[in-house]
């Protein structure tokens, strides 16, 4: 079989395990799923010695206990906290026997190197040849989505629109997850080595040192202030957790 009837089979499959959100289908009552807002939302880092830090209201950052050593994390529905490793593999973030720690990992045949999610807690990532891969539940097998090449980072945007950044930091935009074609999208402001966003679909980008966090503006096409520009945290990934249950008080 051929690498392109290989995709469209697996963007098939995508379609009927996806929720209603990116499948474009109606729930069971035929009411679409609802998007969380900002506010349910909470901030989540990985420090450079790879640990989960959490971004409390005032702008500071607490470790979290026994996080050690993942290189993303992001959450899924339900608030399960997921984790990426060096080994390609995600892992649970949860207690055992009153203990926080990462659990795993899930194997899957494909190693992812980014990871993130939409507006509904679907994992969407990258894999080592940086195509865009997907899928609903942690259980899964990773799919290869249409036209996935080539982006080091992707996340949920606004307006339906799914962002990307390449390796050399160049924004890219498509119009659809599953079967949309990327295109250059030119924003003014620094470079960026990760995208993440809101269950709303803001978008913030992580600077190329790590360091700062920069919110879109969407429409203008253009980075806005440095929201970490007071803390002197850096990071190797960011991302957005729903209602986390971290172990901790947030």
């Amino acid at each position: 079989m051929k690498i392109s009837a290989v995709i469209i089979v697996g963007t098939v499959l995508l379609l009927q395990q996806f929720t209603p959100s990116l499948a474009g289908k109606k729930g069971k009552k035929g009411k679409k799923e609802e998007v969380q807002d900002e506010s349910s939302a909470t901030m989540v880092g990985v420090t450079l010695e790879n640990e989960m830090t959490v971004r409390e209201e005032d702008g500071t950052w607490t470790t979290v206990p026994n996080s050690c050593c993942v290189t993303h994390v992001t959450g899924m529905r339900n608030g399960l906290v997921v984790g990426l490793k060096d080994d390609g593999y995600i892992y649970e973030w949860k207690s055992r026997g009153g203990v926080w720690n990462w659990v795993g990992p899930s194997v899957s045949a494909l190693t992812v190197m980014s990871l993130s999610t939409d507006s509904t807690g679907n994992l969407i990532a990258t894999d080592v040849k940086n195509r865009i891969v997907a899928k609903s539940r942690l259980e899964n097998e990773w799919i290869t989505l249409q036209n996935p090449c080539c982006v080091t980072s992707v996340t949920a945007g606004p307006k339906g629109v799914t962002m990307g950044v390449t390796k050399k930091g160049v924004l890219k935009e498509r119009d659809a997850l599953i079967t949309g074609t990327w295109k250059t999208c030119k924003v003014k402001g620094p470079k960026m080595k990760q995208l993440i966003s809101y269950p709303n679909g803001d978008v913030l980008g992580l600077t190329k040192d790590g360091c700062g966090i920069y919110d879109l503006l969407f429409d203008e096409k253009e980075w806005n202030e440095d929201i970490n520009a007071d803390s002197d945290v850096c990071f190797s990934s960011v991302g957005i957790l729903t209602d986390p249950n971290l172990g901790i008080d947030l």
